[in-house]
């Protein structure tokens, strides 16, 4: 795929991904009558825990081995000094800095890449509207970097909302990390690098899942390679699962020479 910064295109190649937590959180309160407000309400401590989540902007920092290899391969290929800047990234107290003056899609790609993230996205409570319920329950779904557990992450989490919300794991993956050295990658860098010689082609750590963990845990090694030249009017990063998610024809027809002549040179010898 196509990522635009700038005037620059970037063609990532997956080489990582991070794992799955989807977490349910659960407030507990004392029950009643609609017709009688109270303050214990499961809902209100529900709400201000998924806001004190929003306020936060973000989880702890973490910098891992792929995240640092994309910094690097971006700045030995740009020529300017932001290339030079790359390398002060490696800092993650910097890192933490600069998410905080960072807005809109920008700021979110960034802090997929760099923290464990959450989202609520299923909120229930209660089933009659006249009774104020004693439980408040949020599904969130969170992503975590290679090498952190669920453990770490609802500690994270925690120390954000307080230790009276529950939090229980519904369903966990690991992440995978692959190398950049392999020669199969080296033959998805060429090959992309062909197709658009002035690209900067990057590693790069997937903040959504695949099946790679399983792989992994096979012992196969697997990349995450969809080239194809996207237009810059078209952030795909931000419309997967949204409205209109699509891919245009012209993607497919700029890229399916490419991934032929990468299996053709990697399964037949190039023959």
């Amino acid at each position: 795929m196509t990522v635009y910064f700038g005037k620059s295109k970037v063609y990532p190649i997956q080489v990582a991904e991070k794992g799955v937590c989807w977490l349910r959180a659960r407030a507990h309160g004392k029950p009643g009558h609609g017709s009688m407000p109270h303050s214990d309400n499961p809902v209100y401590i529900l709400a201000q825990a998924i806001e004190k989540l929003r306020r936060s902007g973000n989880l702890p920092v973490h910098l891992t081995p792929t995240f640092l290899r994309m910094l690097d391969a971006a700045g030995t290929q740009v020529k300017s000094p932001l290339g030079s800047f790359t390398r002060l990234l490696h800092s993650p107290a910097l890192m933490s800095v600069l998410l905080k003056r960072m807005h809109g899609n920008s700021r979110n790609i960034l802090r997929a890449l760099v923290t464990n993230t959450v989202s609520p996205t299923i909120l229930r409570a209660g089933s009659k509207v006249n009774v104020i319920p004693s439980v408040a329950e949020a599904d969130i779904d969170c992503r975590m970097l290679p090498g952190q557990t669920p453990e770490s992450a609802m500690h994270e989490i925690h120390r954000i909302v307080g230790e009276d919300i529950e939090l229980e794991v519904m369903y966990t993956t690991g992440g995978a990390e692959f190398p950049t050295d392999s020669p199969f990658y080296k033959l998805l860098e060429r090959r992309t690098r062909q197709l658009d010689p002035a690209g900067l082609v990057i590693p790069m750590l997937m903040p959504g899942a695949t099946d790679a963990c399983m792989y992994q845990n096979a012992g196969i090694t697997m990349y995450g390679f969809t080239p194809g030249i996207l237009p810059p009017e078209m952030p795909v990063l931000q419309m997967a699962h949204g409205h209109d998610e699509r891919m245009p024809v012209s993607f497919i027809e700029t890229g399916l020479p490419v991934l032929w002549d990468v299996v053709n040179e990697f399964c037949g010898g190039g023959s």
